[in-house]
């Protein structure tokens, strides 16, 4: 840990008594820092229960190797204004980052160049592009050729088979990867549901924020997919005045 002093702390036996009850109120109370608990062998599992962030350790000094090695996510460092270029330098992987909602745009305005998204398999050309993805999507749904559940993300072992669509309920981000077909399930088998669709999404939309992949209410989503094909639907200075 980078953070961790050079020589042991020595602890005082009232110390050592609520670290041995786990009395950890007690020491952030007296001012004890999350380098000093981890250097007690406190887990980031009890940092997380006692309520600090990385954005907290980010504060202390912890760099994103730290935190890594820590236990955190990307995801949780993300929220805590991490770059994708800081996470990668740290060793998180392409597929980290787009799991943890980054897409190529984002990586671009990071100054990844287009040899870097190529080595990443995140280059224009490797991602599929859906035609008015939304305006295919609604119209399927609206003539029943698809189904949509927000709460199921769809088959897991093989994309379905085209005669069963209609009848295979699916989230959003489900949609587009059976929309991409085989190409789009490669997307799906190397950075899982969510960073499949933040991908096949951006290709469509660099330029537009794509649904929350949660467990939203159908409602949401739907409205979101009636939204986004009304603005494909539009000529291009219209959807910009939007």
């Amino acid at each position: 840990m980078t953070t961790a002093a050079t020589e042991p702390r020595q602890f005082s036996q009232r110390e050592l008594y609520f670290l041995a009850s786990k009395q950890f109120n007690a020491l952030i109370a007296a001012g004890w820092t999350p380098s000093d608990l981890i250097a007690a062998r406190w887990t980031p599992s009890d940092l997380r229960a006692e309520g600090w962030t990385p954005s907290d350790l980010r504060a202390e000094g912890w760099t994103p190797s730290d935190l890594r090695a820590a236990g955190w996510t990307p995801s949780d460092l993300r929220a805590a204004g991490w770059t994708p270029s800081a996470l990668s330098a740290a060793g998180w992987t392409p597929s980290a980052l787009i799991a943890a909602g980054w897409t190529p745009s984002d990586l671009r305005a990071e100054g990844w160049t287009p040899s870097d998204l190529r080595a990443a398999g995140l280059a224009d050309d490797q991602i599929p592009l859906i035609e008015r993805p939304y305006t295919q999507l609604r119209d399927a749904l609206r003539t029943k050729a698809r189904v949509h559940k927000q709460s199921t993300w769809g088959p897991e072992d093989a994309p379905p088979a085209e005669e069963n669509i209609c009848k295979t309920p699916m989230c959003t981000a489900g949609h587009f990867v059976s929309m991409a077909g085989e190409k789009g399930w490669e997307l799906k088998n190397r950075f899982g549901w969510a960073g499949a669709y933040a991908l096949l999404h951006d290709r469509a939309h660099p330029d537009t924020p794509m649904q929350n992949t949660a467990s939203i209410p159908d409602e949401w989503a739907l409205a979101y997919i009636e939204e986004m094909a009304a603005m494909e639907e539009r000529s291009p200075r219209e959807a910009a005045a939007d």
